[in-house]
């Protein structure tokens, strides 16, 4: 879901190892301009963690922007 919001994955390095570390700590950043956008509730769905059983469920991602990317519909 993380490319689908900003275009782009998560964890990115040219050396293998690097990325590897990026990975396993967890290392990445909501870039600007990508995620300017983007509510807070569609990132908080986001948060990367190591500990899988700390993970939100998938209700808790259920948000009207979400819904919204996802249906392709548009609020005004």
């Amino acid at each position: 879901m993380f490319c689908s919001l900003c275009g782009y994955e998560p964890f990115y390095s040219d050396n293998e190892a690097e990325m590897f570390k990026k990975i396993m700590k967890c290392d990445y950043v909501f870039d600007s301009p990508w995620w300017d956008d983007v509510s807070d509730n569609a990132k908080v769905c986001h948060v990367i963690r190591v500990n899988v059983s700390a993970y939100w469920s998938l209700s808790a991602c259920k948000t009207p922007e979400i819904t919204d990317f996802f249906t392709g519909r548009t609020r005004s």
